[in-house]
């Protein structure tokens, strides 16, 4: 699972999956961090990545609506693929709710799904 991996680690997992499955890798950008969510976003666009997934972080567990879509709002803004939002709630603690969803969908066209 990407949390127990370095961001070395997972550079160098996407780098692979690119090269063994060409250039139709979406790659899982989520951190806690928004530097770190971005490094791995340019990294995902360097080698060939047709776009990325994120999550809300994971580690503030209760963030609410602001404290999720003033992250998500920040990575976003930053990102040089298409993004897909990806809701899991259970895993983070931190719900994606429609509200947000509208909100960012109107303000970061790269958001392609959510």
């Amino acid at each position: 699972e990407f949390a127990s991996l370095s961001i070395a680690e997972r550079e160098a997992v996407t780098s692979c999956c690119v090269e063994a499955f060409g250039g139709t890798v979406i790659a899982n950008i989520s951190t806690c961090s928004v530097a770190e969510s971005v490094r791995l976003a340019q990294h995902a666009k360097n080698v060939g990545c047709t776009g990325v997934i994120l999550l809300p972080s994971f580690y503030f567990a209760g963030m609410g609506d602001a404290g999720v879509k003033s992250f998500l709002s920040a990575v976003l803004a930053q990102l040089p693929l298409p993004c897909y939002l990806y809701n899991f709630p259970k895993h983070t603690g931190n719900p994606i709710s429609p509200e947000v969803y509208r909100e960012l969908g109107e303000a970061h066209p790269e958001i392609v799904a959510g």
